[in-house]
């Protein structure tokens, strides 16, 4: 293995964050190094994987080309053509993957602004920039610790999943090193030569503006609402869990928020509401679905409950949380019927309408009536406690019901039973 990247693993090995120590010892490390061909819309990469003890490590390929293979210096035969590999590895060996990968854009996605979200491609390179989420590199199945270089061209920006940042520049060339001392579940990347950066900071979190020239002049409104944003979930939830939190305009009509930074599309980033809406929207999954996981296989709390401490929270400081509210009510009526409602556990994520309505509006009801139920300081202090309890770790309605059961001091089996696990939408005044 080469130099630099023993190194980088001996950075990596130590057990840091919130996480406990008996999870990430457990956990593989993995450091990806990757490089661009901008003009062929091609990405190459070479992927470093290393274990603590030994076991079976499941690479998914995707779609990209494996150049080589190689254990402990070994050069091994590529398996053929199926998207998952298998490498067994021993404590210390290092399981290296070169790879390449083509992402253009699809058709009908190169203006700004672009498609609709059904047609938003995962991975673009393209002289817009670069934008890469889902099977861009070699995934590992589960947690791992990542860490992630780029070389891009000097005048380009990047973000990634990151606590600290660092860059070098040489040879017309500018290398970003992104630390992120977490278990992740994934890697994603954006990069433009259009960015402009700008910073400010509350209290210990660094906040930052990743915008285009013609949008920089949102900034300082943006950097004021993340600030307003970070007082009040901190007040309510607990500390920010990152040391930095970036605001990045995208190329193409994204709406999401990973670790550390939200992607914002650029039609996005220049509606007046969003500053009063999604922002905030987006800043609150830092805590939940970016903090704490989603286990998705056993449902998607995370939509619903940002939905109820977001957008209904404001409207409900407004006065209109009862109207909110009925709306929620109207959509579940209009676009849910037997044949297609389903239990609030099974929702994953958003399909549709029908699928919205549970995921987002019945989710954001049974969390209401559960603070009413509780009483609004055990339910904040219930979601502080689950913070607490599941950094950086999946967790499921269940683990949320042993929180509050935990803080309420109550039996909620029947709650949880009747609104998670069974069909039906709450009936209640909605005053």
């Amino acid at each position: 293995m080469a130099l630099g990247f023993l190194i980088f693993f001996l950075f990596l090995f130590p057990a840091t964050g919130q996480a406990s120590l008996s999870l990430e010892e457990n956990l593989p490390s993995y450091h990806l190094k990757v490089s661009f061909n901008i003009q062929a819309s091609q990405v190459k990469g070479l992927a470093a994987i290393q274990v603590p003890k030994e076991q079976e490590v499941k690479i998914d390929r995707g779609n990209l080309q494996i150049l080589e293979v190689s254990v402990g210096g070994n050069r091994m035969e590529i398996p053929a053509r199926r998207s998952l590999m298998t490498i067994r590895l021993a404590p210390g060996e290092t399981a290296e993957v070169r790879y390449t990968g083509a992402f253009k854009p699809l058709q009908g996605s190169s203006s700004i602004g672009g498609p609709e979200s059904s047609s938003i491609p995962s991975q673009v390179i393209d002289e817009r920039g670069i934008f890469l989420a889902g099977a861009w590199y070699p995934r590992v199945e589960g947690l791992c610790r990542y860490f992630l270089t780029v070389d891009l061209p000097d005048g380009y920006e990047a973000v990634s999943e990151a606590e600290k940042m660092e860059i070098e520049r040489k040879d017309g060339q500018k290398t970003f090193s992104f630390f992120f001392p977490h278990p992740l579940e994934n890697l994603t990347l954006i990069a433009s030569h259009r960015f402009r950066v700008n910073r400010d900071r509350q209290d210990r979190v660094e906040i930052l503006t990743y915008f285009f020239p013609e949008d920089e002049h949102l900034a300082p409104a943006y950097l004021e609402a993340t600030k307003k944003y970070l007082r009040l979930y901190e007040r309510l939830i607990g500390k920010f869990p990152y040391k930095r939190f970036s605001i990045v305009e995208n190329f193409l009509p994204t709406g999401s928020s990973m670790p550390t930074y939200t992607l914002l599309g650029q039609a996005v980033v220049r509606l007046p509401f969003i500053l009063e809406t999604s922002l905030g929207h987006e800043i609150l999954h830092q805590w939940f679905g970016n903090l704490v996981y989603v286990d998705y296989g056993k449902g998607n709390w995370a939509e619903g409950l940002t939905t109820y401490l977001a957008d209904h929270f404001y409207e409900e400081q407004k006065g209109k949380g009862s109207e909110y509210r009925k709306g929620v009510l109207i959509d579940y009526q209009t676009y849910v019927n037997p044949k297609n409602e389903i239990p609030l556990g099974h929702f994953q994520g958003r399909t549709n309408r029908s699928s919205q309505a549970i995921g987002y509006g019945k989710a954001l009801m049974v969390f209401h009536m559960l603070k009413n139920l509780v009483g609004e300081k055990t339910f904040f202090d219930s979601l502080k406690l689950f913070a607490e309890a599941y950094p950086f770790q999946q967790a499921s309605w269940k683990d949320l019901q042993g929180t509050f059961e935990k803080t309420s001091k109550r039996d909620l089996e029947w709650f949880f039973r009747q609104w998670v696990n069974e069909k039906g939408m709450i009936d209640f005044d909605l005053g």
